[in-house]
């Protein structure tokens, strides 16, 4: 008793029934074998391993049913007042109607309370032919019975009096501060708490469970068509969950009263189940506090499935409308499927696309005006419908569309370096030595360098792809590669050189060679440019310097932080480097500097190390080495470029004009 009461302070139902047992043990006066029992009796059912089986379970009970034949019992174990304090501390805090509440919702079971309402019971047998839970409970559960109309009526109504009458006076539980007044106002407040807490739960409980209900998925034409067809026929689900829906909900409606001079008999055993677990109590049970009055929340919920199944006199129900456009539906969908079975390629007449459309397009129209959670079934089941029967490529470009691959490809790449190369020509624009004049407004200069004669870039020409949205579109997992991942890659061959589709061909089956030849360049982008797990691009490589003519006698190269100097005469080394354009600068600068003619030569921007490499004209020296040649007033520096792979990663063809297809 003592552990389960620290292990449970914040479980207010559970803690007041368990000091009453503990205080039992030191009051021979209010010693309840009969409540003690059914505390013991709950324990066991709670916490026995299932490895207990009946035999053991019926000798425990034995043997408390002997020890309970001694009663009154006093324990020779002295109570722990602390203990005894903090219980009592945490239960004060606790209003009295949400102990009332909390102790209605707790022996809901024990009590008589009816049983949970379940999907498959709310909405017809059919319901597991069409419907499922979002949630992925089974369809047995759903509203606890005691949020149903017969849960209200037979089991809240006689509850919540009776219990607000026992714990009302229970001083002696809680120590004398916690006294309620015998006034029946005062009792009525508490009624009316326990009525609005149940009242919510109620509204919630129902809330919950519609929008946890879906639609099966379409997993093909035929299983689109039986769904169909169970949703429009005479048994809907749809119809029997609405008709579920305003029934319970309709609390302002009581049951029929019996026939004058009858009186049902009292349900004593759901008196003597309570007291089993409350025990002796000071208080005479109150018959006169009054039943909760009707909540327009939850009437208002009602109101608006109401208004589906019920209309003017004469008039066809809405929901009878709905149900006629999804037999239309069925119809329109079945045509397609069987012409579809019966082409040689798969294809379907216009017309009938059309007037599937139609029905669609209606139905998305009804689907508006639902409350939920129809509007949303009947929203998916239409784009679901026309998901369905569309050709392979058709539903290839719905998804691509959706993804708006091909829109953020206009937006952030299109016509931006490095997939469009700049044709300018390079003018010696850096300031005089001589004269120091500074170079025209259109260029750039190295940023913390000493004036020297240089060699810049227009600011004119393609603007630079900014490197997110650059790894966002070719990245690993960025968009084409994600897209190709989930969507294309069962049905296209990879071994081959040139991909290959494998899935079903056709006008309307397979896409067109550019769309997969654009995903395949895509694939070569990534590879090259960025790390396995990474969607910030970054190459690894090796420069080797081999010749410094002219009358430099050093060169360096400077690029994302790192500098390599050569000096003429000096033993080659091999440099590794990475490139990342997070430092947005790039140049090579040949020294001494000379007069009149320019020392340096400089790029910036993310891509500032590729279009100092675009003017040194590389060329190919087999397994993937280059040959790289900076040329700068008569100076001339060569290095050999040395990739990990057989490709030149900076200046990849399958980059180079990349275009993004519109359509698939």
């Amino acid at each position: 008793l003592e552990e389960r009461l620290r292990q449970n302070a914040g479980n207010p139902g559970y803690l007041y029934d368990t000091l009453k047992i503990y205080l039992m043990m030191d009051d021979p006066e209010r010693f309840d074998a009969k409540a003690v029992k059914g505390w013991m009796e709950q324990e066991w059912q709670t916490n026995l391993p299932r490895t207990i089986n009946r035999e053991q379970r019926g000798q425990l009970t034995a043997h408390l049913d002997a020890l309970l034949e001694q009663a009154p019992l006093k324990s020779p174990i002295a109570l722990d007042e602390g203990l005894i304090q903090n219980s009592r501390a945490a239960l004060n805090r606790v209003p009295l109607s949400q102990r009332v509440y909390e102790r209605i919702k707790q022996n809901q079971r024990s009590a008589g309370a009816p049983p949970d309402l379940g999907l498959t019971a709310a909405a017809g047998p059919d319901t597991p032919r069409a419907l499922e839970r979002k949630s992925g409970q089974p369809l047995n559960s759903g509203v606890s019975g005691l949020y149903t109309y017969n849960g209200y009526y037979q089991f809240f109504l006689n509850e919540n009096p009776k219990l607000v009458g026992q714990l009302a006076d229970e001083s002696w539980i809680l120590g004398t501060a916690a006294r309620v007044s015998s006034d029946p106002v005062e009792r009525q407040q508490v009624a009316d708490g326990v009525c609005r807490l149940y009242l919510d739960d109620y509204l919630r409980q129902w809330q919950e469970l519609l929008a946890d209900v879906q639609i099966k998925g379409f997993d093909s034409p035929n299983a689109a068509l039986d769904i169909l067809q169970v949703l429009s026929g005479p048994t809907s689900p749809l119809r029997v969950l609405i008709g579920t829906v305003v029934r319970e909900l309709a609390l302002d409606k009581p049951p029929a009263q019996p026939e004058a001079g009858t009186k049902p008999p009292a349900d004593k055993s759901l008196t003597d189940k309570i007291a089993g677990i409350l025990g002796k109590t000071d208080a005479p049970i109150t018959a006169t506090l009054q039943p909760c009055g009707p909540d327009p929340r939850l009437l208002g919920f009602g109101a608006q499935y109401q208004r589906e199944i019920s209309g003017p006199e004469g008039a066809i129900p809405l929901l009878d409308k709905t149900l006629s456009t999804l037999n239309d539906l069925y119809g329109h969908m079945n045509a397609i499927v069987r012409a579809r079975e019966t082409s040689p390629d798969g294809g379907v007449p216009q017309n009938l696309k059309d007037q599937l459309g139609t029905v669609v397009n209606q139905l998305q129209v009804d689907a508006a005006r639902k409350p939920p959670p129809l509007n949303t079934l009947l929203n998916k089941l239409a784009l679901d419908s026309a998901d369905i029967v569309r050709s392979p490529r058709d539903r290839l470009n719905a998804q691509w569309k959706a993804a708006q691959i091909a829109a953020f490809f206009q937006n952030h790449l299109s016509g931006r370096y490095p997939l469009v190369r700049s044709s300018i020509q390079w003018n010696n624009a850096g300031p005089s030595a001589a004269t120091g004049a500074p170079p025209p407004a259109n260029t750039i200069q190295w940023v913390g360098q000493a004036p020297t004669a240089a060699v810049t870039s227009p600011v004119t020409g393609p603007p630079d792809a900014a490197l997110a949205a650059f790894g966002q579109f070719f990245g690993p997992n960025g968009l084409m590669d994600h897209f190709f991942k989930q969507s294309l890659q069962p049905y296209v061959d990879t071994a081959a050189g040139a991909w290959r589709w494998r899935g079903p061909t056709g006008p309307e089956q397979s896409i067109t060679p550019e769309a997969l030849q654009a995903f395949q360049r895509a694939v070569v982008v990534r590879d090259a440019m960025f790390g396995p797990n990474s969607q910030a691009p970054a190459i690894r490589f090796q420069l080797v310097p081999l010749e410094l003519s002219g009358d430099a006698n050093q060169v360096i190269i400077r690029m994302d932080g790192q500098t390599l100097a050569y000096t003429a005469g000096q033993a080659a080394r091999v440099a590794d480097l990475q490139w990342t354009g997070t430092s947005g600068q790039a140049q090579i600068e040949f020294l001494p500097p000379t007069a009149g003619s320019p020392s340096q030569l400089n790029e910036a921007g993310p891509w500032a190390w590729f279009k100092l490499l675009d003017k040194a004209n590389p060329q190919s020296l087999g397994s993937g080495r280059f040959r790289v040649t900076f040329q700068l007033g008569g100076r001339q520096a060569v290095y050999e470029l040395r990739a990990a792979s057989g490709f030149n990663p900076f200046d990849l063809p399958e980059l180079k004009g990349f275009r993004c297809p519109e359509q698939l």
